[in-house]
């Protein structure tokens, strides 16, 4: 767990290998302050992608809307080529 929230922080501050798009970079980079952390510890990955999958749904994190607006204009670029 602990490596997964430190490999989200260094990626909010530096290019990530293999992010071609360096969308990690460009929106963590613009988006700086404070922030707490607040996690439980679950074994299962199953029900571990599922509370993800409800947190993302309910709490609405900003880089998500900002990720998905990402992948509609690549959609349009790679439709106009």
């Amino acid at each position: 767990m602990l490596s997964r929230i430190k490999s989200h922080y260094v990626e909010s501050w530096k290019k990530a290998p293999g992010d071609r798009t360096d969308i990690w970079y460009r929106f963590f980079s613009s988006h700086k302050g404070k922030v707490k952390i607040f996690w439980t510890k679950i074994e299962d990955k199953e029900i571990r992608d599922i509370v993800e999958r409800m947190l993302t749904h309910l709490l609405k994190p900003e880089f998500e809307s900002y990720r998905e607006d990402h992948r509609m204009r690549r959609r349009k670029v790679l439709r106009v080529e």
